[in-house]
């Protein structure tokens, strides 16, 4: 039976949690802001993130492009961020619970060597799924856009 990883150490579980949570609020914050600050969609996101990008154009001169990057990477670091501390959390506890069990030798097995590259593929794979639809959603874009008419003067 597993031990309880909650009696070993309760303050960084629960710290571990919150992290957890913050990062995948984050990410899933990041995931919804990403068009309008990267491909300049138009559609409703919170007003504080259009105060920002202005602020940034008008109190420290950057560029349209330069501001809208720097805030999603500002929310991207924080989500990574949050995440590692909340890996760190969970790793100090595992190593608690787990003691590290000394092999005789460090040859990794068959199986261990093919789960490895099976989880490296499929890690590959969802990358590529993302990165497909991320593209194909902008050359969509690109495709359905009808350029507004010039006025003549």
């Amino acid at each position: 039976m597993e031990p309880n990883r909650f009696r070993q150490n309760e303050t960084l579980y629960f710290v571990g949690i919150l992290f957890l949570l913050i990062s995948l609020c984050l990410l899933a914050f990041t995931l919804y802001i990403t068009p309008f600050l990267l491909l300049k969609w138009v559609y409703d996101v919170p007003e504080f993130l259009m105060n920002w990008v202005h602020w940034l154009q008008r109190n420290e001169g950057y560029t349209d492009t330069f501001s809208r990057t720097l805030v999603f990477l500002f929310f991207l670091m924080a989500t990574i961020l949050s995440g590692f501390i909340a890996y760190l959390c969970s790793n100090s506890i595992e190593n608690r619970v787990f003691t590290p069990q000394a092999r005789e030798d460090n040859i990794e097995t068959p199986r261990e060597r093919r789960d490895r590259r099976d989880t490296y593929r499929l890690l590959i794979q969802i990358i590529l799924i993302v990165l497909f639809v991320f593209v194909g959603v902008a050359i969509f874009e690109l495709l359905i856009y009808i350029p507004p008419p010039s006025e003549r003067l």
